[in-house]
């Protein structure tokens, strides 16, 4: 009896799959699509054309595993879309694997660039910047630098400042590559302007060029270079006899156009004749009897209208005052004749000092001299009203958000009865105020 034996080949699996280097690189662009072809890792057998020299691809590990993909031809893609800003490469553990039963495999090491594209625009911390800068600063003095960042990653980016609107005249100054903001020859003058708003563009340098603007409010702080002016260097100023001891007889009236401290004026009696029968309200510029008066006298004294800046400047007018006699057959009391309609008169913000408000207009038939006087509501001498004509002007800027509207009363007198009448002063609001954020970051 014989026995034949049959041996099969069932693998003759010699050789593991070859890469021909162990590290691959390979390059993509940030925000290709999903599926965008990186590039092609095959390895090759030596084992004879069948199952065992059949090769499959898979990525087994490194920190790109789940953001790429391979199929049975070694092709890489991408699963989803990559930014360059959130990580600029990845690795990958490709192996490559035979068909046999018991198979064989070996593996390479995969890079690949994320390539930067120009997908950010360059921005500054915050949107708008308050700065301020004293008028009449000489030449080169540094208001702000402004800092913009780009997170696009590229060696060779570089951003460019330059400004673009609220500059016409060229007060200011920006250096293009570092975003310095300074000013140049030309004077600032805050009574001229007391607040410029220029707006500055960032630019980067990729293709296609990005740009945004950030906004930089230049607030023009006041120094002292305005004096006080008086509306008139002499006041010719007729005083009924009746008139009692500290009874306001009329009010001068001075403008500085600076602020704050170097606009506030001090008012005061300096010298002249009779100096000593009135005082001033050195605040409001309201001279009172301070001792009685005899009919038909003349007296003329000196004020002198000074600011509290530093230097102080001041001027000085001239007042001449007469005393004249009441008529002792007066019968009738002042009648005003002319009204603004219902009493009623808008202004705005921007009406500046010295403004004609309205007119006061009144006849007695006795044909008295009449004077007028704000009697009422000008507590913090915002108006001012000619006591000989009743003309009211306005002595201050008015601001919509500390108060809206002015309830003033008006007196007329003959010296021996008076008349009132109001006068409602009703402040426009204008766009005087930029909105502004509660805070600079939001998170």
């Amino acid at each position: 009896m014989s026995i034949v034996i049959m041996i099969i080949d069932v693998n003759e699996n010699r050789f593991a799959p070859e890469f021909d280097d162990f590290v691959y690189e390979g390059k993509i662009k940030e925000n290709k699509p999903k599926g965008t072809f990186v590039m092609n890792v095959t390895a090759r057998d030596m084992d004879t054309v069948d199952l065992n020299s059949k090769i499959t691809y898979s990525i087994t590990g490194g920190d790109g595993l789940g953001i790429f993909a391979v199929n049975d031809q070694g092709s890489i893609t991408s699963l989803s879309q990559l930014d360059a800003e959130t990580k600029n490469f990845y690795w990958l553990t490709l192996c490559a694997q035979d068909c046999a039963i018991v198979p064989l495999s070996n593996c390479a090491e995969v890079y690949i660039q994320v390539e930067n594209e120009n997908d950010n625009i360059p921005l500054t911390d915050k949107p708008v910047y308050y700065v301020n800068v004293t008028e009449a600063s000489v030449e080169n003095v540094e208001i702000i630098t402004l800092k913009a960042y780009d997170p696009d990653i590229d060696p060779t980016k570089t951003i460019t400042y330059n400004i673009v609107s609220g500059n016409l005249v060229g007060y200011f100054e920006i250096d293009s590559k570092t975003g310095l903001i300074k000013t140049t020859e030309r004077k600032l003058d805050r009574e001229n302007q007391a607040e410029h708003i220029l707006e500055v563009a960032i630019s980067d340098n990729g293709s296609p060029v990005l740009s945004s603007t950030s906004r930089i409010v230049v607030s023009v702080l006041d120094i002292n270079d305005n004096g006080p002016e008086f509306d008139q260097r002499v006041y010719k100023v007729q005083v009924p006899s009746s008139a009692a001891v500290n009874q306001s007889i009329y009010q001068v009236h001075a403008i500085d156009s600076d602020s704050g401290e170097n606009g506030r004026i001090t008012y005061s009696i300096k010298s002249g004749k009779g100096k000593n029968k009135f005082r001033i309200d050195s605040q409001r510029g309201h001279i009172h009897i301070a001792k009685p008066l005899d009919s038909d006298n003349e007296f003329e004294i000196h004020i002198k209208a000074e600011d509290n800046g530093i230097p102080k400047k001041s001027q000085t007018a001239r007042v001449n005052i007469v005393v004249v006699p009441v008529n002792p057959d007066s019968q009738n009391a002042p009648l005003i004749v002319r009204k603004t309609s219902e009493n009623v008169v808008d202004l705005t913000e921007n009406d500046k000092p010295g403004f004609l408000v309205t007119q006061i207009l009144a006849v007695d038939d006795d044909n008295d001299q009449l004077w007028y006087n704000i009697s009422n509501g000008n507590e913090d001498n915002t108006f001012y009203i000619g006591q000989d004509n009743g003309n009211i002007l306005l002595s201050k800027y008015l601001d919509y958000e500390t108060k809206q509207s002015y309830n003033l009363t008006i007196s007329v007198t003959d010296g021996t009865f008076t008349t009132f009448t109001n006068l409602l002063v009703q402040v426009i609001d204008i766009n005087d105020n930029p909105p502004q954020f509660a805070k600079d970051v939001y998170h």
